[in-house]
């Protein structure tokens, strides 16, 4: 709890940035954009709330550090959140092999060759990130009361 009064996501311009890209593209209706700036303001969240919660240990938050699916999954069930352990595995498997697939993403593009691409796969991964946000938001919120 020590780190908790050093999370400024208000004041993170890149954080913001990105939530602003995703909300603009999100409106435009243009999927593939607004899930590759989701995922990335996703990622960022997740590296500040786990350096406010001391649990990468920098002086800093880890921007790099969640980039590999394996981690990230770790880091995400070390906040003990409602969802389970076997749900934030397939959110998680699930949005990095969007990232990977997605052109706005990766040179791969491989999205636009799978003929079983669907546009509700995207929106779900998009709402599925959002609910651990949710579950995590709340836990910082409740830490914060603490301190």
């Amino acid at each position: 709890m020590l780190f908790l009064q050093n999370l400024q996501l208000t004041t993170d311009s890149n954080i913001n940035f990105l939530y602003f890209r995703y909300k603009y593209f999100q409106a435009l209706g243009q999927i593939l954009e607004s899930f590759a700036y989701f995922k990335n303001y996703f990622d960022r969240f997740i590296a500040h709330v786990q350096f406010c919660l001391g649990n990468d240990g920098g002086k800093t938050p880890n921007y790099k550090g969640y980039y590999k699916e394996k981690d990230f999954k770790k880091a995400i069930k070390l906040l003990k959140i409602e969802i389970s352990d076997n749900d934030i595995d397939n959110i998680l498997t699930e949005a990095h092999k969007m990232r990977k697939n997605n052109p706005v993403s990766h040179a791969s593009a491989n999205i636009l060759k799978n003929s079983d691409f669907k546009r509700t796969d995207i929106l779900n991964s998009i709402n599925d990130l959002h609910d651990i946000l949710e579950q995590v938001s709340s836990l910082i919120t409740e830490k914060r009361q603490l301190v």
